[in-house]
């Protein structure tokens, strides 16, 4: 029988059956995580959990996929929601960043793997989390990725049981944009958030083994493939994830689709007042600026997020 230290500190020893390969986790009665459930526009959009680490753990930058994924599976209680758009979403704070402020990253858990990805909802179900955890309203955190770092400021405002946010997102460098055909169509890729592949195709193109080909390149868990069709009116844009078709748009790719046409005239050109049709209805791209020689600032659509105390309880 192996033994494995997760983060919390806690040694852990026979691995539970229910969840192969991984062990048991000792968590404090105070475990500062909630599972959450973002909402825009009435639509659930992604489900997952975020957590506040202890003053004892590891730092960010510690932290493996397996952990990761160890802490998604004891705790996660939506891993299997079908009627979310995004699932298998962790989202690990610390405070590591200037002045000790909260910083946040994010990994996509599926099957048996994990991947530190981006994630705008998940970013705002963090917000929500600090809010709460912190007592304040309008603050700055440090958003960590592999690709692009960026400074979030989150507005937070309870309703309730919910939370509305506001974020707008400042990043210190831009991302090359490289055209190219792929199955016979004009196409752009670009690492921005994630790395994206977006296809100038009719809608009804299905991409799957598109999105199975450039994941074998640029990894299952963050790369994304979009369907962009600017014949229909508002275009039709329909998104391709680890998960199959998304149901509706990811909060980064519409932030990729606003920085892209300030980038491809195809895109500037294909996007009328702002809007975009997706498997779920209207979608609106949001305001990307270009800032200075290579900042880019974004203001994200506002979300409603909801926070569910995980089994040791959080308050």
């Amino acid at each position: 029988m192996t033994s494995a230290v997760l983060p919390f500190g806690k040694s852990a020893g026979a691995p539970d059956p229910a969840i192969p390969g991984y062990p048991y986790a000792e968590v404090p009665a105070s475990f500062p995580g909630a599972a959450f459930a973002t909402t825009r526009g009435g639509v659930l959009r992604t489900v997952g959990l975020c957590c506040v680490l202890p003053a004892r753990s590891p730092k960010l930058e510690q932290w493996s996929a397996s952990d990761a994924q160890a802490v998604s599976r004891l705790f996660d209680p939506f891993p299997e929601n079908r009627k979310a758009a995004a699932r298998g979403k962790l989202v690990l704070i610390d405070q590591g960043g200037d002045a000790n402020g909260y910083r946040a990253l994010c990994y996509q858990v599926k099957d048996n793997s994990a991947e530190a990805v981006w994630c705008g909802n998940s970013m705002s179900a963090t917000a929500a989390l600090l809010a709460r955890h912190g007592g304040k309203s309008d603050f700055t955190f440090d958003v960590l990725s592999q690709n692009v770092p960026a400074k979030a400021r989150a507005r937070v405002t309870q309703k309730g049981h919910r939370y509305a946010v506001q974020e707008e997102w400042a990043f210190d460098q831009r991302a090359d944009v490289e055209h190219k055909t792929v199955n016979g169509f004009e196409a752009v890729q670009c690492t921005f958030l994630n790395p994206y592949l977006v296809l100038k195709a009719p809608i009804a193109t299905d991409a799957s083994k598109i999105f199975t080909d450039f994941a074998a390149i640029h990894g299952p868990q963050q790369s994304r493939v979009l369907v962009v069709d600017p014949s229909t009116t508002p275009c039709g844009a329909y998104f391709y994830n680890c998960n199959g078709r998304h149901g509706a748009a990811p909060m980064t790719g519409l932030i990729t689709l606003g920085y892209l046409r300030t980038q491809v005239k195809w895109i500037a050109d294909a996007i009328k007042n702002d809007e975009i049709m997706t498997p779920s209805g209207v979608e609106y791209v949001p305001e990307v600026s270009l800032q200075g020689a290579k900042g880019v600032a974004a203001t994200l659509p506002d979300v409603d997020v909801e926070l569910h105390a995980v089994h040791y309880g959080l308050w």
